[in-house]
C-alpha cells in the first residue's frame, strides 16, 4: 500500500508541476494557445459569439478544469496515505497552497498577471472534482456492503 500512496503523491506532484508550466508562459504564448484553441471551437461549432467573450471563457474553464483533474489526483493520493481524519484537511490545504503558488508564479512572469479571482476558480473546480470522488467513493462503498 505504501508504494500505491507514494506513486499517487509523485503523480500528484507531477501534475502540479505541469500546472506551474503553464503559469510560467508568457502571457504572448499563453494568449496564443487559447486563442487557438478558442478559434478552433468557434469554427467547429459554427459559434456566433464573440471572440473575446469566447476566449474569456475558455481561459476560466482551463483553470477550473486543470484543478479538477488535481483535486482527483489530491483526493486518491491522500485516500491511499492518510488516515480518514486527515484527508479532508491535507486536500484542502494542497489545493489551497496549487492554487495561491500558480498565481503568484504569474507575478514574475512578462505579460501574465496573479488574481485572487483565478484562485477561486482553480479552487472550485479543485473542490468539485475532490467532493465528486468523495461521494463517489461513498456510495460505491455502501453498494459493496
Amino acid at each position: 500500500m505504501k508504494r500505491k500512496a507514494a506513486l499517487l503523491w509523485a503523480l500528484t506532484i507531477l501534475y502540479t508541476c505541469v500546472i506551474f508550466s503553464f503559469s510560467l508562459m508568457p502571457g504572448h504564448d499563453s494568449a496564443g494557445l487559447s486563442g487557438r484553441i478558442t478559434a478552433f471551437i468557434m469554427d467547429t461549432l459554427h459559434l456566433s459569439v464573440s471572440f473575446e467573450d469566447l476566449h474569456h471563457l475558455i481561459r476560466k474553464l482551463a483553470h477550473f478544469s486543470e484543478y479538477g483533474i488535481l483535486g482527483i489526483f489530491a483526493y486518491h493520493a491522500a485516500k491511499n496515505s492518510l488516515p480518514a481524519n486527515k484527508v479532508m484537511l491535507v486536500i484542502l490545504l494542497y489545493g489551497i497552497a496549487a492554487a495561491s503558488i500558480d498565481e503568484t508564479i504569474q507575478l514574475f512572469v512578462p505579460q501574465r498577471a496573479g488574481a485572487i479571482t483565478d484562485v477561486m476558480i482553480d479552487l472550485s473546480g479543485y473542490c468539485a472534482c475532490w467532493a465528486a470522488c468523495a461521494l463517489l467513493h461513498q456510495n460505491l462503498s455502501r453498494s459493496d456492503g
